[in-house]
């Protein structure tokens, strides 16, 4: 009966205009003229689809797919690292699971990931790499764990690296290691290269747009930003074969004994990468540097990218550790006493600058005090007998730092 059903469906659907010749199709099928008749003259026929068989890998099926796409791997590989991850009778049977990943089509992704990525090379002055290194920790001596950021630089033709210390990583710290970078070799490259970090851009809803800050900063660099693709690592690949070199840091943990001293040994290490030989080039980066120099473009406006660090107040610190800013005080660490800080206002927030690093940073306040707790118990510390315990010096700065929330800034209510 099948068989009939697929001859008068096949007929129907290629010769619908022609009748068939019942008796031949009755002897071709082995069934009766009559039911012949009656399936030809009933309802075209329609096969119910197939319906897919379930899997019990179809639950992971999105981990699955991610790892194929996003890593150059085996499909063993794949398979042990959840068998790993997921222990149980699932991926238990690695015949299953390739079977399940070829009828899903998804080592064709692999292939895709693993398609050529021929070398992309610059000429001298055409483009810098910057990345940050993010959330980096590092413990002095006394303990005390230091949380970080290093913003990467790399030039293209030579090389060339430049390490600038940052406790955040805003869009101001891009843009002020960005002015830090071009500063040191006195011009400006042909573009800057990097991905879509928050300091550069707001992703929305899958869109990706850069801040109006940044447009502005492009125009006034004379110098687009442009943005790598995701998930292509080789097209930023400098700057991510340079953020090795921050592991060369990771021998002197517990070792110094500042955050001064820190950022000196970040500057040292610095000056070293520069005098080693690029692993690509083979050549010492400092010297082809010195060619990547000549064909940098001229810094022309000097003073407007200063002023993105400019609109602020210098102002030498006191020893109450205050530094004042539109009528409210606010606390830098006991360390900067009788040095100068600049104010720099960035949205709703006060950042305070020494020596183009960033110290620390408040929410704008009505108070007419603003001690960060840290600031105010260190400095109390410093003041009081050092046979005072450290839990008598936090109840007191608790107990003055509550008083002292009170009072409101001049000209603000009560």
């Amino acid at each position: 009966m099948n068989k009939l059903k697929g001859e008068i469906h096949f007929l129907k659907e290629n010769f619908p205009d022609i009748k068939p010749n019942f008796s031949e199709l009755a002897r071709e099928t082995g069934v009766s003229r009559q039911t012949v008749a009656k399936y030809w003259r009933a309802p075209v026929f329609q096969s119910k689809p197939r319906q897919k068989k379930r899997s019990k890998f179809d639950p992971y099926y999105p981990e699955i797919r991610e790892k194929f796409e996003n890593t150059p791997t085996t499909i063993m590989a794949v398979f042990k690292y959840f068998q790993l991850k997921y222990p149980g009778d699932v991926f238990r049977s690695y015949e299953s699971f390739k079977s399940y990943v070829k009828a899903n089509k998804l080592t064709e992704l692999r292939k895709e990931l693993m398609k050529p990525h021929l070398r992309f090379e610059t000429g001298p002055g055409e483009q810098i790499q910057v990345d940050w290194k993010e959330d980096l920790h590092f413990t002095l001596r006394s303990g005390e764990v230091i949380t970080f950021n290093i913003y990467t630089a790399v030039y293209g033709y030579s090389r060339y690296v430049e390490l600038i210390y940052s406790p955040t990583r805003t869009t101001l710290d891009f843009i002020r290691c960005t002015i830090e970078v071009m500063k040191r070799a006195g011009g400006r490259p042909g573009e800057f290269l990097t991905d879509n970090m928050a300091a550069v851009v707001n992703v929305s809803q899958g869109r990706k747009r850069k801040h109006t800050v940044i447009e502005q900063f492009e125009k006034d660099i004379e110098s687009p930003i442009r943005l790598a693709r995701p998930k292509s690592p080789q097209t930023k690949g400098k700057v991510e074969s340079a953020n090795r070199f921050i592991e060369w840091l990771q021998p002197w943990q517990g070792e110094l004994d500042t955050e001064e001293e820190l950022i000196e040994k970040i500057s040292e290490i610095n000056r070293e990468i520069n005098r080693e030989p690029s692993r690509t080039t083979h050549q010492i980066r400092r010297l082809l540097m010195i060619k990547e120099k000549e064909h940098l473009r001229p810094l022309t406006k000097l003073p407007v990218l200063d002023s993105y660090l400019s609109d602020v107040k210098t102002q030498k610190v006191p020893s109450t550790m205050l530094v004042e800013y539109k009528g409210s005080g606010y606390s830098v660490p006991k360390q900067l006493i009788g040095k100068t800080v600049k104010l720099v206002q960035s949205d709703d927030e006060l950042q305070v600058y020494y020596n183009s690093r960033l110290v620390c940073t408040h929410k704008l306040s009505e108070n007419r005090f603003n001690y960060k707790t840290e600031h105010y118990t260190d400095g109390l510390r410093a003041s009081l007998s050092s046979n005072i315990s450290d839990s008598s010096i936090q109840q007191a700065a608790a107990h003055n730092l509550a008083q002292l929330a009170r009072i409101k800034a001049k000209g603000t209510d009560k």
